[in-house]
């Protein structure tokens, strides 16, 4: 795992993670946002590498699908049409599994909530 070979979850998160969470067109256009994003991440308290792994493995380990089924409550679903992360591949099983789900996938962003079209992602919850 990569924050193993790091020895670092804050770097791991920076190297790793934010690749997956910004698109390439951000990364050319506002460097400096990038970098006020990992000066975050560096700043915020460090979790245990050993706390982390342990954590990494409870999530793979647990499987929610049997689960959805169980949710009442009216519910969105919002993926970002260019995220990696929660890719729009899982949007499917979940409105199939959640009775009453609304599917939103939102164009030009990922679902990561900190992107440059932060409205298109608060208004449309609110409308919800």
């Amino acid at each position: 795992m990569m924050a193993q070979g790091l020895l670092s979850v804050p770097e791991m998160v920076i190297r790793g993670i934010f690749l997956w969470c910004y698109t390439p067109q951000l990364y050319a256009a506002k460097p400096e946002y990038i970098d006020a994003l990992a000066a975050f991440v560096r700043g915020r308290p460090v979790k245990p590498l050993d706390a982390f792994m342990r954590q990494s493995q409870a999530v793979l380990a647990h499987d929610a699908e049997a689960q959805l089924g169980k949710i009442k409550a009216p519910t969105q679903i919002t993926f970002g049409r260019h995220d990696l992360v929660t890719s729009i591949r899982f949007a499917d099983p979940l409105k199939q599994n959640i009775q009453q789900a609304e599917l939103v996938i939102l164009r030009d962003v990922p679902t990561h909530p900190s992107m440059r079209r932060w409205m298109s992602l608060t208004r449309r919850p609110c409308i919800f």
